[in-house]
């Protein structure tokens, strides 16, 4: 009888240059089924972020960049997020902002 497997394992580490210049490192994992040990099916699935908690991703990558890289990474990636959160709420304030100047533009008689 045949024996059937199903695993999921580390498929790749990219290492992207951004249009800004900033630096993005992601994992993908790949699901494979196995029947008596032959790989039947696989899919390559979407990538995430790496980061220090998927342990097997950032020591992967680690050994690529070294620690110190990886490490500077991390805390920019983690600022950009900090960033981008800061620059949501600005845009959100700058609309606000707008229609209320666009409010008190129709108080003013018109000339």
């Amino acid at each position: 009888m045949a024996s059937f497997e199903e695993r999921t394992r580390l498929y790749e580490v990219l290492t992207r240059v951004n249009p800004d210049g900033s630096i993005a490192s992601q994992a993908s994992y790949i699901s494979e089924v196995l029947r008596d040990g032959v790989v039947i099916s696989a899919t390559v699935n979407p990538p995430v972020v790496v980061d220090d908690g998927d342990t097997e991703a950032y020591a992967a990558f680690v050994s690529i960049v070294g620690a110190a890289t990886a490490e500077a990474l991390l805390f920019a990636q983690s600022k950009d997020a900090e960033l981008q959160a800061v620059i949501g709420g600005q845009a959100e304030r700058i609309a606000q902002l707008e229609a209320q100047l666009q409010g008190l533009l129709k108080l003013l008689p018109a000339t």
